[in-house]
């Protein structure tokens, strides 16, 4: 699915590979970071990355709870912090049980890795912490309420909580996006810079 990733393992019956690339279509429709960002390139490891996640669970949910947080904290070093993970998870488990759902014992081991990665990231900012700062990010910057950026100040949260959690270049990769002059105006950039140090994870000037 990805020439440019490697030996990536992939599934070979055709309905887990139509849920992995259902999930990767709808996860870049809800999240336009992912297209804005990381283009065709980014788009062919969605695809590679969610076909490897559907065949961990048939090694049991301790290996793929360990495979799992691992490539997070892979992602979250290149500017995917975990909230992106978790919602890519939840995703690929719907499309799973679409496509084969006389499997879903397994699915569920997918859906309990990304509870586990939801409640590490609650340890570091509480979940209504999160969306109240998320949300009040969209207001500083004009758009309440507006989708694309409630869902950017969760990026930016869940870049500090992975720094809290020890990804230590989770916010280094993800928040000079969200700052740069040629991308965003004055206001949005100085919302940005002042969410995450609110967030207690790392004092920035």
């Amino acid at each position: 699915m990805n020439p440019l990733g490697g030996s990536i393992p992939q599934p070979e019956d055709p309905r887990l590979l139509a849920a992995a690339h259902g999930a990767a279509a709808i996860s870049w429709r809800v999240v336009p970071y992912y297209a804005a960002r990381y283009g065709e390139r980014g788009w062919q490891f969605t695809l590679a990355d969610s076909g490897w996640m559907t065949t961990l669970p048939s090694f049991g949910s301790a290996q793929a709870l360990r495979q799992i947080k691992w490539v997070t904290r892979v992602l979250s070093n290149r500017g995917m912090p975990g909230w992106l993970t978790e919602q890519h998870l939840r995703i690929l488990v719907h499309q799973l049980n679409r496509h084969a759902p006389e499997d879903a014992a397994l699915w569920q081991i997918l859906d309990d890795a990304r509870e586990v990665l939801a409640s590490e990231r609650a340890q570091a900012i509480p979940h209504d912490a999160f969306e109240a700062r998320a949300r009040e990010f969209a207001a500083q910057v004009g758009m309440p309420d507006v989708p694309l950026a409630v869902g950017s100040g969760r990026i930016l949260l869940a870049a500090s909580a992975d720094q809290r959690g020890g990804v230590k270049g989770a916010v280094r990769s993800t928040l000079p996006w969200f700052t740069d002059e040629a991308r965003f105006p004055p206001t949005w950039r100085r919302a940005a810079r002042a969410l995450v140090r609110s967030s207690a994870v790392l004092h920035l000037a």
